[in-house]
């Protein structure tokens, strides 16, 4: 039983490792996309839509690693049903 829980422990992990590379990846390409000539061309419209897409993104990620930070950090029992 405490090797499922381990296991388990251990692919959550990765899920928040994985979590935390797409915020980064995500992060830095809006700031190189946000330096390039054609960020400049759009409207302020479409440059908050753009934005807020982006937050809520990163917003999403970072809950996401929250919850699996606090599975892997709480204690987890395994019952036997029979």
């Amino acid at each position: 039983m405490t090797m499922m829980i381990i296991i388990l422990k251990a692919i959550l992990l990765c899920l928040g490792i994985f979590g935390f590379l797409v915020g980064r990846v995500l992060y830095k390409d809006y700031k190189n996309t946000k330096k390039s000539e054609e960020y400049e061309d759009l409207t302020i419209a479409d440059k908050l839509k753009f934005q807020s897409i982006l937050y809520i993104s990163i917003t999403a990620i970072g809950i996401f690693c929250l919850l699996i930070l606090f599975f892997i950090i709480s204690p987890i029992t395994i019952v036997p049903i029979f």
